[in-house]
């Protein structure tokens, strides 16, 4: 039913289909590999060879502290250093002992200079051979072996000029350096496995820093030429514009592990010409836009929950917000005790000593919580109420696969499209399987890997597929109902995001995921089948599950785990079967393993939608209480909820948008809709495929063609709407008073903060108009004195 509110300016047409975002080709990042070797040189060349300026950092209460533990780490290490064998103490201890040679100190005691020190650990570094047929039992290990490899590469150079070192010392360096990094580059294991994956990128990386080190050796200019391409092969598969990497952020952490030394080494030795930061950017922006409150990254594909160490990069950013919002983030670290697996097999601390910039100020992220990142390979949503610890997030992933392969139990990756977790109250509240305690050696590792009701998804059949084609994946809207003018939005966030091919090709699940008020999230999954099929969706709180009602037509549940509490409400297009889940989580490397008793809502049926609602909250805080509600229509569907504070949320999906129902006091023709009122008045409306909204049988909003999201509040100073700004072709959106404005006042229309002509916007008895609006963005009416 279309009111008078659409009868003054124009004759319109309603849009049925969901209108598509644009997405560019993807490309993947690259680095600059132009470089050639540069002139031998007798001096430092990889970090920075002035000692004044080393002694004057030893000083400076911003850096003294990592040359202090540096000290302190190798002198402690001086008596036992001729009887240790532990590879990484003794690499560590050679590249700290290397920078305390460049300080121009001198070891308490033991031996002569450190560079003896450093030339001794190397030299006590075990031996390596390539695994060219039959496996070595010193076979050279790309994981642990490449950042090993990098510190004596880093000591050698850092030991360049000292009037300490015997011409045998460095030909016992060099000659163990070269062993390792030949059996490396020579490694069946390398080359036939793993030559574009997180072993390639990290040894890669360790054999373009050895390269640069060891500059006049024989060999410098092969192993040169192999880790470029072994570093961008990696990046290449890996790797994708947004800064999304393919084996999860987990190993992307790993990998930046070695890249980060080797990026600074590129520049130092290119005298800055060549800038491997630039290209990398993607990586870090990704982080940060994707960050949980706490600072850690979600563990999606086979990887843990870790957070970026990015104290070695901010100071590459400068030039932007980044470097100062990097600096935030790690000062704002409260993920503990998860792990960060950027330190193995490297001593950082002197990294730190020779390239941290600790004068970047912390500055907060000046962007809106609620982000998007979007390329022809990857879909994610972060939906977030806030960048510090207060916020709650719902962050939401769809991406191709690097591999489908189930042979190998090392693939780090796994069938998960549209897979989701939400953060709140300081910690995981929804989680997905990762990498299992152990990573690559839980005894439930399948289960982390092969098991895909372990993940939060939908699944057809008990199941889904690898995405190998980007294609398969599309959004179709994204909506961040920011503030304006001083005026609140904030009703509702949200996006829709599209698979195909979800276990069979005929199979197509779209899934909606909307944060509403800050508050709790809504997911609507749209399934379409080729024949009839068991729908289900699959969801995993953390604590004590509590079944509170098993009706088929609103399951209801409850999470318990100390002090916070999870409430889960089910409704479907029809009846829903809830079966339980039990599966496993671990929050960090080694951690305890965590029990996880699941729900999956299933139904049969040849298409159809499945709603759920997820509210966290404190255990002792009042909850949000459910209802189904009657519709107008059979296609038509919802749900009711009692909200705190106040308020009536009616929630309603249909199959045939584009056509009037009515759900309680509502009329709307939406795909989905969150409407939300106090004691019959309107407070906020959020639209996904809809273009009209009636509350009391009162007009409220109506538009010219279907919008594809919207989400509008109310209140005594005005109106601020988002419109999806893909709502490109002009439309135009009438709003009525809502019992909340009056029409005898004066009103003034913005778009995106300027204020429009009487030829866009005009108020009158019925209402307040926008005509021909392209574009979409943020729609604001107020209230003139």
């Amino acid at each position: 039913m279309k009111s008078t509110l659409l009868s003054f300016r124009f004759l319109a047409l309603v849009t049925l289909g969901l209108a598509s975002v644009h997405v560019l080709p993807g490309a993947s990042i690259q680095v600059n590999t132009t470089f050639a070797l540069p002139a031998a040189s007798s001096q430092p060349l990889i970090w920075p060879a002035s000692v004044a300026s080393l002694q004057a950092r030893a000083t400076d209460p911003l850096y003294s502290g990592y040359s202090n533990n540096v000290r302190s780490y190798v002198n402690g290490q001086l008596g036992s250093l001729a009887s240790q064998t532990n590879e990484d103490t003794l690499a560590s201890i050679a590249k700290g002992a290397a920078i305390l040679e460049r300080l121009g100190e001198t070891p308490p005691n033991t031996y002569a200079s450190y560079a003896l020190v450093a030339t001794t650990a190397i030299s006590r570094m075990g031996s390596r051979a390539a695994w060219i047929l039959f496996q070595p039992s010193n076979r050279f290990q790309h994981i642990y072996d490449s950042g090993r490899l990098q510190s004596m590469a880093e000591a050698f150079d850092l030991l360049r000029g000292s009037a300490n070192l015997t011409a045998t010392n460095i030909s016992t360096m060099r000659s163990k350096i070269t062993q390792w990094a030949d059996a490396g580059r020579n490694n069946l294991e390398l080359n036939t496995f793993h030559p574009d994956d997180n072993y390639a990128l990290k040894f890669g990386s360790a054999l373009v820093t050895t390269a640069l080190a060891l500059r006049d050796s024989s060999t410098a200019n092969t192993w040169l030429t192999k880790g470029k391409t072994l570093v961008n092969a990696a990046l290449n598969r890996m790797a994708d514009e947004t800064g999304w990497y393919r084996e999860s952020s987990w190993y992307a952490n790993y990998s930046l592990n070695n890249l980060v030394s080797t990026a600074h080494h590129v520049k130092n030795a290119t005298g800055g010409s060549v800038n491997w930061f630039t290209n990398l950017k993607p990586l870090f922006t990704f982080a940060l836009f994707t960050r949980q409150p706490d600072g850690s990254n979600t563990p999606f594909e086979e990887g843990l929950r870790t957070y970026l160490t990015p104290d070695l990069v901010w100071g590459e950013y400068t030039s932007t917000t980044l470097g100062s919002e990097l600096r935030w983030s790690r000062n704002n670290l409260t993920a503990s005790p998860i792990s960060s697996n950027f330190e193995n097999n490297q001593y950082h601390t002197a990294t730190r000593f020779l390239a941290v910039d600790n004068s970047v100020v912390a500055a907060a992220p000046v962007v809106s919580p609620t982000c998007f990142l979007s390329s022809a390979d990857v879909e994610i949503t972060v939906l977030r109420s806030a960048h510090g610890t207060s916020g709650r997030q719902a962050t939401l992933i769809a991406a191709t696969d690097h591999s489908s392969d189930e042979l190998i139990d090392t693939r780090h990756n796994s069938r998960n499209p549209l897979d989701m977790v939400i953060y709140d109250g300081g910690e995981s509240r929804v989680v997905t399987s990762g990498g299992g305690p152990n990573v690559t050696s839980s005894t439930n590792r399948a289960y982390y890997i092969n098991t895909v009701t372990g993940k939060n998804i939908p699944t057809v059949n008990g199941n889904t597929s690898y995405v190998s084609n980007g294609a398969n994946i599309s959004a179709s809207t994204w909506l961040d109902s920011i503030d304006e003018g001083g005026q609140t939005n904030r009703f509702a966030d949200l996006s829709t995001t599209t698979v195909a091919g979800i276990n069979g090709s005929g199979n197509t699940v779209a899934r909606t995921l909307a944060m509403i008020d800050e508050s709790y999230f809504v997911v609507l999954d749209r399934f379409t089948n080729s024949a009839q099929a068991t729908n289900q969706v699959n969801w995993h709180p953390v604590g004590t599950r509590t079944q509170v009602s098993s009706a088929s037509d609103l399951l209801q549940y409850r999470w318990d785990k100390g002090t916070k509490s999870c409430d889960v409400f089910m409704a479907g297009s029809s009846s829903l079967t809830g079966n339980n889940l039990s599966g496993y989580y671990a929050e960090t490397f080694g951690g305890a393993e965590q029990t996880i008793s699941g729900l999956q809502g299933a139904q049969t049926s040849n298409g159809g939608q499945i709603l759920t609602i997820l509210s966290t909250r404190d255990t002792a805080a009042t909850g949000i209480a459910a209802s189904r509600l009657s519709t107008s229509a059979a296609n038509a569907h919802a749900v009711e909820l009692q909200v705190p504070g106040g308020y009536n949320d009616i929630l309603t999906f249909t199959a045939a948008p584009g056509t009037d129902y009515d759900a309680g006091a509502i009329t709307t023709d939406a795909a989905f809709a969150a409407v939300r009122d106090q004691g019959g008045v309107i407070v906020s409306f959020a639209l996904v495929n809809g273009s009209v909204v009636h509350l009391g049988g009162a007009p409220i909003f109506e538009s010219s063609t279907a919008a594809p999201s919207i989400s509008a509040t109310f209140s005594s100073s005005g109106i601020v709407a988002q419109v999806d700004s893909d709502a490109s072709s002009p439309r135009d959106y009438h709003f009525g008073y809502g019992g909340v404005l009056s029409p005898s006042a004066t009103y003034t229309g913005y778009q995106d903060g300027v204020a429009l002509s009487a030829s866009q916007f005009y108020a009158d008895a019925s209402g307040l108009h926008f005509i021909g609006i392209s574009g979409g963005g943020t729609l604001r009416v107020t209230t003139q004195p």
